[in-house]
């Protein structure tokens, strides 16, 4: 309800990779913050509330590298869709993601507490790993 305040998300996706002088940056296509913007910038300007939250709120993180998501990745956009099959926005008019092989597996993404692909990480050892 107000700017001071945490928001809590489900999930969110943005895209992490580095400049031509190896700087992390961070894309996010929903911030209201540049795009793209230094990593541990955008980190401070995203989570300024985190050190307040409860354990169980605190944020974590997914690291999937660009050819695992892409290979893995998979979504028949089922998590758009209202209780009477109506989608909750437009989708994108570009076919659903479904490599061969794979099916919905979106919230096996989210998931941070299950072994699936990449790497969780809590934000003091993201803000590491992107400071190495």
């Amino acid at each position: 309800p107000h700017p001071s305040e945490p928001v809590l998300w489900d999930y969110h996706v943005v895209m992490l990779g580095r400049d031509a002088g190896t700087r992390w940056l961070v894309w996010d296509l929903d911030t209201t913050q540049m795009c793209p913007m230094p990593a541990l910038d955008y980190l401070d300007g995203a989570f300024p509330h985190a050190a307040a939250l409860q354990d169980a709120w605190q944020p974590q993180f997914r690291l999937v590298p660009h050819a695992a998501l892409q290979e893995h990745f998979a979504s028949d956009r089922s998590h758009m869709l209202t209780p009477d099959g109506g989608f909750t926005h437009p989708p994108p008019p570009e076919p659903p993601i479904q490599p061969p092989g794979h099916t919905m597996n979106l919230f096996s993404f989210v998931d941070v507490t299950a072994p699936f692909l990449g790497t969780v990480l809590s934000l003091p050892a993201l803000r590491a790993w992107l400071a190495e």
